[in-house]
């Protein structure tokens, strides 16, 4: 017997003239995506475009059905982020319906290396794991332990860029971006300042920590720029955010705070497991502590946790609390800490 997908949600009204849509994905822990559409004076827009499955057209049809509209009605699509779950429908919904799609420049960038079959993704990721310290068996199999390979997505560039603090060309909305770096180096927010509410993409879920990591195609620091993201959360003022994933959020600059203290909490086992002996980003995460074994989980969740390491590590060379020789493979340790006179 084979087992179920689990159901979607249902499409939900959560703002006057905003649905939350949500469409399956596949080969993942998670179930589904939210994409976001939103009602304006011209027609319709959507921030995100889904993971996607062969099913997602028909849903998302479906759910412009409940709003009372049809995809002929949609004029454009913000994407949070080149991530397949948020970027991977965007090409199939631009060639159905016209509508242009906006990415920020950084992860605009990085597609054609991404996606296309003509990119360097796997020449960067063996580089990376020799870097961190894979031993040569495992690095083969890492390299490919990717969800969605080259050629799996349809490439669609963007028909405009927005970066911090551009106006989406929403007649009768106020949708701003708001670059927050980390997860990606081109993660967008869209602020709603008249409603109180941001579409949070990956940058805020509810009860996991979104996946922050170095590898291919990231920021030199990912992690420091995700705390700058999280911070920068505050300034918003009060809003209630609606990620991509899991629950809404009642109070954003809440929840950025537990993530920047979850972090906190994350460096110093990190400069605990260094000052034990551990040098290199492979064995550091090998006796960091997971939800689950890394021998029991898929290969592409051992690299995601590869790179939240050597993520971390990065962090805590930024401060000052760590060294790294160049190797390969790097070799990291504490910086001793300083006795008292």
């Amino acid at each position: 017997m084979t087992a179920q997908a689990p159901a979607l949600p249902p499409v939900e009204r959560v703002l006057p003239g905003v649905w939350a849509i949500p469409l399956p994905m596949t080969g993942t822990g998670l179930a589904y995506v939210r994409v976001y559409a939103i009602e304006a004076d011209d027609g319709f827009y959507l921030v995100d475009a889904g993971w996607p499955s062969p099913e997602a057209p028909d849903l998302l049809a479906a759910g412009f059905a409940a709003a009372g509209a049809s995809l002929a009605d949609l004029r454009g699509v913000l994407v949070t982020h080149i991530h397949p779950d948020h970027y991977g429908l965007a090409a199939h919904i631009r060639a159905a319906t016209g509508a242009w799609v906006a990415l920020h420049p950084a992860d605009a960038a990085i597609i054609d290396d991404r996606y296309g079959v003509d990119g360097n993704r796997a020449a960067l990721t063996r580089q990376w794991l020799r870097v961190a310290g894979v031993p040569d068996g495992k690095a083969a199999e890492l390299t490919w332990a990717i969800l969605v390979g080259p050629g799996d997505i349809e490439i669609c560039h963007p028909d405009l860029e927005l970066e911090h603090g551009d106006r989406a060309p929403i007649p009768g909305r106020e949708l701003v971006a708001v670059h927050s770096p980390g997860h990606t180096p081109g993660h967008l927010m869209f602020d709603l300042p008249t409603e109180g509410a941001v579409f949070a993409g990956d940058n805020l879920l509810s009860r996991a920590t979104p996946n922050i990591s170095f590898g291919p195609h990231t920021d030199p620091d990912p992690l420091s720029d995700y705390l700058h993201s999280l911070l920068a959360v505050a300034d918003l003022g009060p809003r209630v955010a609606f990620p991509a994933h899991q629950q809404f959020i009642a109070d954003a600059a809440g929840r950025a705070k537990e993530l920047v203290h979850h972090h906190d909490e994350r460096l110093q086992e990190v400069l605990m497991v260094l000052r034990r002996g551990a040098e290199t980003v492979y064995d550091v995460c090998g006796e960091l502590t997971w939800h689950h074994r890394l021998d029991t989980l898929p290969t592409y969740l051992v690299r995601a946790a590869l790179g939240e390491t050597h993520a971390h590590l990065l962090r805590l060379a930024t401060l000052g609390a760590a060294t790294v020789s160049p190797g390969p493979p790097q070799r990291w340790a504490a910086v001793p800490v300083a006795e008292p006179s």
